[in-house]
């Protein structure tokens, strides 16, 4: 066979077999790219998962910037329909889940929810003091055409569906109420909103 007929046939396999690890990163590592656009991200490990210390900014076809503001993807990532969430993250990575949650719950009990908060973002809010690094900022959320919120309220997508047809998520209005964090569904009304979304998986690095 043609040398470089071989090399042609044997170039798609590569990088097939590649793409899935293209995401992965170094040992020691504190960032991962998304291959599909470049982007980088910080992460942090918590409860043994590893969590995007930021939100995903991947331009899908229905997620939108806060206003419709490309900057403000930039500083707060986007939010994204129910119907896009489980293609979102980067191959290798995914949604949460209600189990995933115990983490997150684990860390308020014990360090308060100020400990998932990154500082200088909340609105009448000092106390935040992201001892957690999961750096959760409060990028609102987009309710039919209306964006809310920001700079008060984060709301992550969970990926369960419930037995109403509606999906689990959390929300926090950053305030140091008694039970800031709710985690929770809205029923019917959560097919016409947008919210932030945050990629997990179980080990974000190549092998030794």
């Amino acid at each position: 066979m043609n040398k470089n007929r071989l090399v042609a046939l044997l170039t798609p396999i590569f990088l097939s077999s590649t793409i899935g690890l293209a995401q992965k990163v170094q040992k020691d590592s504190q960032t991962t790219v998304d291959p599909r656009d470049g982007q980088s991200y910080p992460i942090v490990q918590l409860g043994g998962l590893y969590w995007f210390a930021a939100n995903l900014n991947f331009e899908t076809q229905g997620s939108d910037c806060y206003e419709d503001d490309l900057i403000k993807c930039g500083d707060w990532g986007r939010l994204y329909p129910l119907e896009e969430i489980h293609t979102a993250c980067p191959e290798g990575w995914r949604l949460p889940s209600t189990e995933d949650w115990d983490i997150l719950k684990e860390i308020i009990e014990e360090n308060g929810v100020q400990a998932l908060y990154k500082p200088d973002h909340w609105k009448n809010n000092e106390e935040a003091s992201n001892s957690s690094g999961l750096s959760l900022v409060p990028s609102g959320f987009k309710h039919k055409r209306k964006f809310q919120l920001q700079y008060i309220n984060s709301t992550i997508w969970f990926n369960e569906n419930t037995n109403q047809g509606s999906h689990w998520h959390f929300h926090t209005d950053g305030n140091n109420n008694a039970d800031p964090f709710y985690f929770h569904t809205h029923d019917g009304e959560v097919f016409v909103r947008k919210f932030a979304i945050r990629c997990v998986c179980e080990n974000a690095y190549l092998p030794e």
